[in-house]
Formats: C-alpha cells, sequence, structure tokens
C-alpha cells in the first residue's frame, strides 16, 4: 500500500519531534524584488495574489512551504516605505539604496535614542492592539489545519536595542553603564512579552524570535555579557510562553558565529535554532 503523504503540519511538527517526516519541511523567504521577478516568471499576475493574501502572498503555497509566517515588530521595517527615506515607529530612521546589481536595499541612517540619558524618556508602540495581529488570526483561521503557522518576532531585543541606540553607543552601554542597559532592555522587553504571549495564546506552533550576536568567525559581544544581559530576558520569555502553550516550539535566529552560547540557549529551552550563516 502506497504511503499517504503527510500534510505540510504534520511534516513540520513531525521534524521537529526528532521523528523522521517523508521529506525534510521546506521554507524560503524572499526580498520584494526576488518575489516580484519570481512571480513574473511563475506567470502569476496581481490580480491573483489576493488569494492568499493572509498566506503573506501566493508564493508560500505554489512553492510547497510547510509553515507560513506572519511577522509584527521591528523586523517588518525593513522594506516599509517605497520613499527614498522614511521613518518607522519607533522613531528609526531608514534610507534606500542601490547594490552593484542594480538592485535596491534599505540601510538605517538614524538612531532615535543615541543621546537618552533615561529610557523612560521613550514611549514604545503599542503591541496590545488586537488589530496587530490580524494576519496570525486569518493564519490559523485559513491555513492551521494544513500548514505549520509562525509568529515571527526577530530583532527581538539586541537589535532592536541597537537600531535605537546605535551599535557603537550600547557596545559601549553595556561596559560602562550596566544599570542603564538593565532598565533599557527591561523596557524594550515589554513588546515582545506582550506579542509573544498574544501570538502564543491564540495558537501558533512556533514562535520565532531572533537577535543576531554573531560575525563570521567570532561574537559581537562576549559569551559573558550575552549570560549577563540577554540569557535571563530570553528565559523569563520562553518560560512564560511555554506555561500560556506547553506545545508551543520556540525557534531563535542568529546570523554568524554564536558556538560559545549554543548550550545557554538549550538549557533556558530553546527547540529551534536557525544560524544559516556562510562559512560561520
Amino acid at each position: 500500500m502506497e504511503d499517504i503523504p503527510m500534510t505540510h503540519k504534520e511534516r513540520l511538527l513531525t521534524a521537529i519531534n526528532h521523528e523522521e517526516p517523508d521529506r525534510v519541511p521546506l521554507c524560503a523567504w524572499y526580498t520584494p524584488e526576488a518575489e516580484k521577478k519570481l512571480l513574473r516568471h511563475l506567470g502569476v499576475h496581481s490580480d491573483q495574489t489576493e488569494t492568499y493574501k493572509s498566506a503573506g502572498g501566493p508564493l508560500p503555497i505554489m512553492m510547497e512551504h510547510d509553515f507560513l509566517i506572519s511577522w509584527i515588530g521591528p523586523c517588518t521595517s525593513y522594506y516599509a516605505d517605497p520613499h527614498e527615506e522614511y521613518t518607522d515607529e519607533w522613531g528609526i530612521g531608514w534610507k534606500w539604496f542601490k547594490n552593484a546589481a542594480g538592485g535596491m536595499y534599505t540601510e538605517m541612517v538614524r538612531h532615535p535614542l543615541a543621546d537618552i540619558k533615561d529610557p523612560s524618556e521613550y514611549t514604545l508602540p503599542d503591541f496590545s492592539r488586537a488589530d496587530r495581529y490580524d494576519g496570525v488570526q486569518k493564519l490559523i483561521s485559513e491555513y492551521g489545519s494544513q500548514y505549520g503557522i509562525m509568529g515571527g518576532a526577530a530583532c527581538t531585543l539586541f537589535e532592536l536595542a541597537w537600531y535605537l541606540r546605535g551599535m557603537e553607543q550600547l557596545l559601549m552601554d553595556m561596559v560602562s553603564e550596566k544599570d542603564f542597559v538593565n532598565a533599557f532592555l527591561d523596557d524594550l522587553l515589554r513588546w515582545i512579552d506582550v506579542a509573544g504571549s498574544r501570538m502564543v495564546a491564540l495558537g501558533v506552533d512556533i514562535i520565532w524570535i531572533g537577535d543576531d550576536f554573531g560575525t563570521q568567525d567570532r561574537m559581537l559581544i562576549s559569551p559573558q555579557l550575552f549570560r549577563e544581559f540577554f540569557r535571563p530576558r530570553y528565559e523569563k520569555l520562553f518560560s512564560k510562553w511555554k506555561s500560556i502553550n506547553p506545545r508551543v516550539k520556540i525557534a531563535f535566529h542568529s546570523d554568524g558565529y554564536i558556538y560559545p552560547i549554543l548550550a545557554d540557549l538549550v538549557d533556558i529551552g530553546l527547540d529551534i535554532l536557525n544560524p544559516i550563516q556562510p562559512k560561520s
């Protein structure tokens, strides 16, 4: 008797639970430019994309992805506005640049909290608003029986801190202004606590966070600083989310070399690591 193929959801959850699925689960992400070119290549017209709007467009379905993602938070700012320069809801300034191949990308050109002395001077965007979670709710209701559903909230804490403060300033603060950094990170922790808890309660299969701690061959900060400032805060989040739904899986992304902190991430309950980085 021929084996019945797994659903996309079954395939994903089987692999995550360290069992062998019928094939390797698939998912790929595209820049807006790459997505448009691929859709043109596949002959998809703009009027056909509305059907798959809640899935993030037709590509995840057409390309046989096994999980669908709804993104929220700082990571949604990269391509947020078509104008040459724009400011996102966090106050971070972005500008579009051309690459050598004639494509476009954005870089940060303004860090709004570079000069603050007291974190209470800054007001976080409101992540208690129900409409922020329309995307993940639609994914769950329309596709949740067949596909794995991921709530994505990358650029979670370390990255958001330096997006707001500036990388050089934050690194100096972590050595010379520890009380400030602790207060600052505690303040920033509130957005992901609210957002992650809401998505877990709604029923996502995976909650995805991430902060880039690695360069090509070493960490951006020492393992000791990671354990001082970030491990306890991630541990608090992971524990809370698994208390809301013990079956939820937690995924973490970091670019680069992060071998010294892998055991820390496992110890605090991480289920999935996305460590993709050439030659690291």
